[in-house]
C-alpha cells in the first residue's frame, strides 16, 4: 500500500490506506496479516497522538497475537522496552521535525515578503524584476488602492470581490475574485508595502 503525495501529518483515519492499516492491526478484521513494514516510522505518521495510539495497539500483550511493526530505517522492535521507548521517541521527533520545517518555511516566506523578494508567484500588485525582487505593477496598484478605499468605507471583502467582478477586473492569473482572495491580497500588499516604506 502506498499513500502517494499524502503527508505523514495526515491522520491514518483520514488516509485511504490508513484505514486499511487500522483494519490490519485489529485482529478481528485481519486473520491473514502478521507484519506491517514501513520504510521509516515518520512515513507512517508524523502526528504524535496518532502514532502513540498506533504503537500502543501494536505492543504484544500475550492476550493476542498482534500485527508486528517493522520499520526498516529505524530498526524498531516493539517486543522490548527499549524498542517501545524508541518508537515513541521517533514519533515525537517526527512531529517536531514537521512543525520545525513549517515554522522555518513560514519565517522564510514572511522575510522574503517583507523585504520585497520573490517568494513564490508574484503577488497581486507586483511583478518580478528579473533579479529576484518585486516591482510595483501600476495598474494592479490602482486596484489595490480602490480596494483599500472600499474597505475604509466599511465595505466587506465579499462585496469588494463582487464589485471587482462586476467591473470586469480580473485577478493576477485571470480568475474571478472571492472574499478570501481579497482578504489575502490586501494582507500581503500591506505587508509588502510596510516593508518597502
Amino acid at each position: 500500500m502506498q499513500d502517494i503525495d499524502v503527508s505523514g501529518k495526515t491522520a491514518l483515519a483520514d488516509r485511504e490506506h490508513g484505514r486499511r492499516i487500522d483494519d490490519l492491526i485489529d485482529a478481528r478484521h485481519n486473520p491473514w496479516a502478521d507484519i506491517i513494514i514501513v520504510t521509516n516510522l515518520d512515513r507512517l505518521t508524523r502526528e504524535s497522538e496518532d502514532g502513540m495510539t498506533l504503537i500502543r495497539r501494536m505492543i504484544p500483550t500475550g492476550r493476542r497475537n498482534p500485527v508486528r511493526l517493522l520499520s526498516l530505517d529505524d530498526h524498531i522492535d516493539l517486543t522490548t522496552a527499549m524498542g517501545r521507548f524508541f518508537a515513541r521517541l521517533r514519533v515525537l521527533l517526527g512531529e517536531f521535525e514537521r512543525e520545525l520545517i513549517g515554522e522555518r518555511t513560514g519565517n522564510t516566506l514572511k522575510h522574503k515578503r517583507r523585504t520585497g523578494q520573490v517568494y513564490a508567484r508574484e503577488p497581486y500588485g507586483w511583478d518580478h524584476d528579473g533579479d529576484g525582487h518585486l516591482i510595483e505593477n501600476e495598474a494592479e496598484q490602482r486596484v489595490l488602492d480602490q480596494m483599500r478605499e472600499w474597505r475604509a468605507e466599511g465595505v466587506n471583502d465579499n462585496a469588494i470581490a463582487t464589485r471587482l467582478n462586476d467591473q470586469g477586473i480580473l485577478g493576477k492569473r485571470g480568475g474571478r475574485w472571492q472574499a478570501n482572495t481579497v482578504y489575502r491580497i490586501l494582507k500581503n500588499a500591506d505587508e509588502i508595502g510596510a516593508a518597502s516604506s
